[in-house]
Order: C-alpha cells, then structure tokens, then sequence
C-alpha cells in the first residue's frame, strides 16, 4: 500500500476523498446532445496509487480501446514522475483484438508492447510491473464482474470499461455509470475489496495464457 501526505491546510478536503462514497460518475450516450467529456470524469477521485488492477473481460476487444479507453485511465491514476517502487499493473482480460483484416486475434505480447511503450514513453512512468493476463471462456465466466482497484479505490462499471469508439465519442446506446468507493469508508468495504481480490488472485494463478510476474502487491496478504 501507499502513504498520502496531507498538509494541515487540505486535511479535510484530501480525507473526504478516502473517507466517503463519491457521486456516482455519469457516462453519456452516443446521442450527440449530451455533452462529451471522455475520461476526464475521474478526475473527481484522482489519488496516488502504486497498484492497479483491471479486470473486463472484453476491454481490449477493440485495437482503439487502448488508446481511448485504457490510456486515458491510466492517465489519470498513474504516477508522473520517477518513483523508488514499480507501479504494479495487473490487466485481465478474455479477449484481445483481432489482427486487421482478419478475425484471427493479435498476439498477446503485441498488447503488451502497446501498453508498456505507452507507460514507459508517454507516461514517464519507467519502473513498472506489468502484467497482462488472457483467460479461457471457463475463467473469465468467473470474474464476469468489470471492476477497477487501486490502494484505496473500487470501481465498478456494469457494462465495462470500454466506453469511448474509435473516435472518442461515446459508443453507448444509452449513458452509463461508473460507481467508485474508497475502501477505507467502512469495514464491510474492506472486506469486501480483499474478497474481490482474492477472487481474481485464484482465477489468475490457473491462467495458461499472460505476460508477466502475475504479482500485484494488492494480491500480498491474501
């Protein structure tokens, strides 16, 4: 885990950030009436963090989600600046892309590649632990829950993550939600986190298909 410091002029503003639900985050539908702010609706619990999972089954079924999804997440979340520790990152997904033309998908190590180059050169973010994980149908049915956490963050998005099309514009037919909470607003929050956690920690471990340590220090202790 990892330690925020707070000056005593922002103490009450930076605790409310931990201590409280936050408003569910609206994304719009593809209806060009509705105003299109991409990821930037996270900004409102923007943390540090040194660890992150990700867990979508169909996230990377599209070569633009990367860049107009993914990326734009991390983003947000990812350090700028050179840290002692790696960032942990663990992604775990059940489809990747197909190569063009083709219905055959891209090699896992190509996905790899986009991902760390992105951190690495766009993100400055150069001591990184990267894992990407590829489940059968069998194990991604067990994790069908699209969620993302961080030290002291869940969030939740009942129909994904890959949100934005090819052209940054909404591609649903009608808006969504993300709900984030930080764990540190209850016990019952708490446990619940490290359950989720330890459910993928299992349905990783059985995987035959990533790149990768597979560890993740949100996975230490379970």
């Amino acid at each position: 885990y990892c330690i925020e410091c707070i000056e005593d002029t922002s103490a009450l503003k930076k605790w409310k950030l931990y201590s409280k639900r936050k408003p569910t985050l609206k994304i719009p539908s593809r209806n060009l009436m509705e105003k299109q702010n991409g990821w930037e609706i996270l900004k409102p619990i923007e943390h540090p963090c040194n660890a992150m999972i990700i867990t979508d089954r169909y996230f990377m079924s599209y070569y633009w989600n990367l860049n107009n999804n993914l990326f734009p997440i991390l983003k947000t979340f990812l350090p700028n600046k050179a840290i002692s520790l790696p960032f942990d990152l663990t992604i775990i997904v059940e489809k990747v892309y197909s190569k063009k033309n083709s219905f055959e998908e891209v090699n896992l190590s190509i996905v790899y590649k986009r991902i760390e180059l992105f951190i690495k050169e766009k993100l400055n973010c150069k001591n990184l632990n990267l894992t990407l994980v590829k489940l059968t149908d069998e194990l991604g049915a067990k994790i069908h829950d699209r969620h993302i956490y961080t030290n002291y963050f869940m969030m939740y998005s009942g129909i994904g993550f890959g949100c934005f099309d090819q052209y940054g514009q909404s591609s649903l037919k009608s808006s969504t939600t993300i709900d984030a909470f930080p764990i540190t607003e209850d016990s019952d929050e708490s446990i619940l986190f490290a359950s989720f956690l330890k459910e993928k920690k299992d349905v990783i471990e059985l995987a035959g298909e990533f790149i990768g340590s597979k560890k993740n220090r949100l996975f230490d202790g379970l």
